[in-house]
């Protein structure tokens, strides 16, 4: 009882020095100022001390995560080993990935790391945008480590990230981490937590606004858009997404205008717009339709005034390109 007593007298007494403005100065609190700030930029009443409390211990929540290392919205060890083992290519339209280079302890270190965090943590503390680009970064450096285990398979088969599947599950479907506590797969975070597309993931399915997402993920394959060689951010992630869509854009092996004759035009796009022409289809940033997203993207796909002309006025019919499975460890 004594105990009780002594931690209520502790908890009622910390709330007087924020509703007072006082306290020491907490360098990670967002309510933690020094004792010279002026009274009135502190609460007003109990109430309002209560969630400034409220709001600094869900912060310091996501400084830890369960392993006890520091969390960092930068995910510096994601840049740490992307910037060594991602080369980008052709103005950066392409990317190719040292997988023979690549620390099997660094790659499992890192994907350990951000596997680390609870459920909790990542889709009740993050915010939207580091949720994102958390999972953005998690499904990156899964599938490098997936290839990073299978590599001497895949080289001796087809050179493919579709080698260590079979008919009846494919590579991304295949369980080889654990994530909140549960088997899981590419697919999981892909189509389940950043997408929301399969059942069991209503909060993405209520999150997820952004078609952009398709560029950010990388297969491990040619034909996938190029991996950045840095971790996605909170603070970057919209220039990040769309820098990785204008790039995908404007490779013209993948996304190209063809002129059949003086009357039809023909827009050659990749099959990863066919895969997902709904994501851009029910206006998710503005976009109703895969023929108005090209409209509003014109000057990324055509490489003449004439040409994106042609884009902007929407007369030209929609085919697919082929798509490369090879794996990406060379351009």
């Amino acid at each position: 009882m004594k105990n009780i007593i002594l931690a209520s007298c502790v908890f009622l007494f910390s709330l007087s020095l924020l509703a007072s403005g006082g306290g020491g100065g907490s360098s990670g609190g967002a309510s933690g100022g020094a004792s010279s700030r002026s009274q009135n930029t502190g609460p007003k009443s109990v109430q309002e001390a209560r969630d400034m409390l409220r709001q600094r211990m869900k912060q310091e929540s996501i400084d830890k995560n369960s392993s006890g290392t520091t969390f960092s919205s930068q995910f510096p060890e994601v840049s740490n080993l992307l910037s060594k083992s991602v080369v980008m290519k052709q103005s950066n339209q392409k990317s190719f990935i040292n997988y023979s280079q690549i620390k099997v302890s660094e790659v499992n270190k890192v994907s350990a790391h951000l596997l680390s965090f609870s459920k909790d943590q990542v889709m009740n503390v993050m915010n939207k945008k580091q949720r994102l680009a958390y999972f953005i970064n998690l499904y990156n450096v899964m599938t490098i480590k997936f290839i990073k285990d299978n590599y001497k398979l895949i080289k001796k088969e087809n050179n493919s990230i579709k080698d260590v599947g079979s008919i009846f599950k494919s590579s991304w479907d295949r369980k080889f981490f654990t994530l909140f506590g549960q088997q899981a797969t590419l697919n999981n975070i892909e189509h389940g937590f950043i997408r929301g597309d399969v059942s069991g993931y209503n909060q993405s399915k209520k999150e997820y606004d952004d078609p952009r997402i398709h560029f950010a993920v990388n297969c491990a394959s040619k034909g996938c858009p190029a991996l950045l060689n840095e971790s996605f951010t909170e603070a970057k992630l919209e220039d990040q997404l769309q820098r990785s869509m204008i790039n995908f854009l404007k490779d013209r092996s993948r996304n190209k205008l063809r002129h059949i004759s003086d009357s039809k035009k023909e827009l050659v796009l990749s099959p990863i717009f066919k895969w997902y022409k709904k994501d851009f289809s029910k206006g998710l940033k503005g976009y109703d339709s895969l023929k108005d997203f090209a409209q509003k993207n014109a000057k990324y796909l055509g490489d003449s005034a004439t040409d994106i002309k042609i884009i902007k006025s929407g007369k030209f019919s929609i085919d697919y390109s082929d798509y490369d499975w090879t794996l990406n460890d060379e351009i």
